[in-house]
């Protein structure tokens, strides 16, 4: 692994009901990215797009290359296929990774999900085969994975595809919510991209997650 290389994967939702709270996604995206490239380390960045379809807009991109979202790259429409769009990039992604040379692939991949709704339109996995891809990414290969959800129970839902409940946060579909939420990702991405390997091992194997009691209450109302 390259010490100090993280690759981000960020996998976020524009179904119709995204529309409700456009500006304030395209706004807390473009800021996540922004405080990214702020951030000391390589970094490499892939964002996919899902609806009832799935658009991979870019993958591994150089962090300071990724362009900023507007309101014609990301345009709400459609269902929410958030199962296949989990799946598709972790197996993407995965694939991606066995090309590069063991000394050069990232010590930290870091897959951030975002959507405001239930799942309702997948049709190539089930929530028991994502939960066991999740597993075997993150026990295997140590990657971490963050659910960010509206309009459901984040950690209940996250639980159920594999990922630990510290590492979910639900928050209010609102402007002031949406920025926070996006806020708190972007802090714990940058933290997580400064620690050192041994760090980053000792707390993947913690009890806690992403997100303490205090910032999850902060992303309701």
């Amino acid at each position: 692994m390259k010490s100090g290389y993280s690759h981000v994967e960020f996998v976020i939702d524009r179904s119709g009901s995204m529309g409700s709270i456009l500006a304030d996604t395209i706004g807390g995206y473009n800021t996540f990215v922004g405080e990214q490239k702020k951030q000391e380390g390589e970094c490499t960045f892939s964002l996919t797009q899902f609806d009832n379809t799935i658009e991979n807009v870019y993958d591994f991109v150089n962090i300071n290359e990724v362009p900023e979202l507007t309101n014609q790259t990301f345009i709400p429409r459609g269902m929410t296929s958030l199962l296949d769009a989990i799946g598709d990039r972790i197996i993407a992604c995965g694939n991606k990774l066995a090309d590069i040379k063991e000394e050069d692939r990232p010590e930290k991949v870091i897959f951030v999900i975002l959507t405001d709704g239930e799942e309702n339109s997948s049709r190539k996995f089930s929530n028991d085969k994502i939960k066991e891809m999740i597993s075997h990414q993150t026990d295997k290969y140590m990657w971490e994975f963050i659910f960010l959800a509206a309009n459901i129970n984040a950690e209940k839902v996250g639980s159920s595809i594999g990922i630990k409940e510290g590492s979910s946060m639900t928050f209010t579909a609102d402007p002031m919510h949406t920025s926070y939420v996006f806020s708190k990702a972007s802090a714990h991405v940058c933290h997580t991209r400064a620690m050192s390997s041994e760090d980053y091992g000792l707390y993947k194997t913690a009890e806690a997650g992403a997100f303490s009691t205090e910032d999850k209450a902060g992303a309701i109302k």
